[in-house]
């Protein structure tokens, strides 16, 4: 294992306390860690999360490729000016029951500028998936104290109903470094990040996130022509304003970007919903038919928006051979992550 120096300086980062940068990578690994070191580190970031600051977070905003067009508002038609056609709905109802339980929110604190919310899933016994602007950002580098809610229901300030399932704490978080090299300039072969999330002790039993959700499984190289159910938390369609619904937008109807691994398809998700898994096959049984048959796979998240006049569209980088290698290395991280 080789200890690398990322380009860009990161010793001058506010991380939360116990938070310690490996910059580490194999040869065969482009990714770049942090870590969240202890049971009082974890135990700082649940503190850390009051009510009213998982309240007042503010949605992520999705980076814009062209035009300065953001989505806003609730949309009535089922395509926008690209003419790629989905659906979407809110499905909040849903959200405590399988598959939907898998994925959640996910707040963190960008170090100097204040709290944020993404939306993520879990795809192994410890591992979450989301988007890596939502885990770096060029011009701060790491952000820090990350949570994540599976099931979020924010309509209710019950506990029992807003966080069902719990929170959990981050012990350990990877980006491609691909993602650093670019600048996080979109759209980015490589906008994917995950995290690795703390054991909970639950009626005596040390239990990882995945026992208490579910998880999705991955696909790598899907994206370029599939159906994908994204799943998130989009403000701009929040009946409540809450920015806590969670939602679902389904579309086939898809196109090329600038970038050869980066796809965008047809959708009104607004900030919030970074990170969001793409699904292939949600809610199928074994029994799939046709040439991707894996159910419940995830083969990208939600990254960013394609500028312009009512475009409706989102973009995201397909899972790739650098997706893989932040995977194995984060499996390898703790025995039983995967």
């Amino acid at each position: 294992m080789n200890t690398l120096t990322p380009s860009r300086s990161l010793l001058s980062l506010a991380l939360a306390a116990a938070s310690t940068l490996a910059g580490l990578a194999h040869a065969d690994d482009p990714g770049v860690t942090i870590y969240n070191a202890g049971p009082a580190a974890a135990a700082a970031v649940n503190s850390y999360w009051t009510s009213e600051r998982v309240a007042n977070a503010k949605p992520m905003p999705f980076g814009v490729v062209k035009g300065d067009a953001n989505v806003e508002g609730p949309q009535t038609s089922r395509y926008g000016d690209s003419i790629l056609d989905f659906t979407s709905a809110i499905v909040t109802g849903s959200a405590k029951s399988s598959p939907f339980k898998a994925t959640g929110k996910l707040f963190f604190t960008k170090p100097g500028i204040g709290d944020f919310q993404c939306s993520a899933s879990v795809i192994r016994h410890r591992i979450v998936v989301t988007a890596a602007h939502c885990m770096y950002s060029s011009d701060i580098g790491f952000h820090s104290n990350w949570l994540f809610i599976p099931a979020y229901n924010g309509t209710s300030s019950d506990p029992a109903v807003q966080r069902p399932l719990g929170s959990w704490s981050w012990a350990y978080g990877i980006v491609p470094s691909n993602w650093l090299s670019t600048g996080g300039a979109l759209p980015n072969a490589t906008d994917f990040g995950l995290l690795e999330m703390v054991d909970q002790t639950i009626n005596g039993t040390a239990t990882r996130i995945g026992s208490r959700t579910g998880r999705y499984t991955t696909a790598v190289g899907h994206l370029a022509d599939t159906h994908v159910t994204m799943l998130g938390y989009p403000c701009n369609i929040s009946p409540s304003g809450t920015c806590g619904e969670l939602s679902r937008a389904d579309s086939s109807d898809h196109r090329t970007s600038s970038d050869a691994n980066a796809f965008e398809y047809g959708s009104d998700f607004g900030g919030g919903a970074s990170g969001g898994p793409w699904i292939e096959n949600f809610g199928a049984s074994t029994t799939s038919t046709g040439g991707y048959r894996t159910p419940n796979a995830v083969v990208g998240v939600s990254s960013y928006i394609y500028g312009g006049s009512n475009q409706l569209i989102l973009g995201a980088s397909q899972f790739n051979a650098d997706f893989t290698s932040i995977l194995n290395s984060a499996c390898n991280n703790r025995p039983g992550n995967c």
